[in-house]
């Protein structure tokens, strides 16, 4: 039995040489509760919306950061789709973890991260981070004030990291 989620069981099968083939020999299960994303930047940010923000992003791309878990990670993936979407272009500073990436948001060390919405939560709601939009098709229940991608003007920006259960096939 594997419990996984979409870094671990679909990230992984296209960046490492696996001793297993991910759709041959893995059958799911069962998806398991997902985490939608949002956009979060440090607080002096002085935008104070999704599109102000990508203008911002825009106009000094040369000074944006923006840290991940790591590479290949979900918020390194997210970022990259976000810059598709958005035209926007900017470095990523891998960290270990959200954690310590998120750290230094707070710290004001670099700019944004696409993070996990459960992340995060606690800094938002405290102010010591900005969240600009949640990526997902509904608003959440626990930070209803803040908009959906779509309501913020980047329409079908969905992303989610999704857990699932995996058992071997045959």
């Amino acid at each position: 039995i594997s419990v996984g989620h979409w870094s671990t069981h679909v990230i992984n099968g296209a960046i490492y040489d696996l001793p297993y083939d991910l759709l041959k020999d893995l059958e799911p299960v069962v998806q398991l509760p997902s985490n939608p994303q949002w956009i979060v930047a440090k607080k002096s940010v002085p935008a104070s919306n999704l599109k102000e923000f990508i203008v911002w992003l825009k106009a000094n791309e040369s000074r944006v950061s923006a840290g991940t878990a790591g590479p290949g990670s979900a918020s390194h993936v997210a970022g990259v789709y976000f810059q598709q979407i958005t035209g926007t272009h900017f470095p990523f500073v891998p960290y270990r973890g959200t954690g310590p990436a998120l750290n230094d948001l707070i710290a004001g060390q670099i700019d944004l991260i696409i993070d996990q919405t459960s992340n995060s939560m606690t800094q938002v709601q405290a102010g010591t981070i900005k969240a600009f939009a949640v990526t997902a098709k509904a608003r959440l229940p626990a930070a209803p004030d803040i908009p959906t991608v779509d309501e913020a003007g980047v329409p079908g920006l969905y992303i989610s990291v999704w857990y699932g259960l995996w058992v071997p096939k045959g």
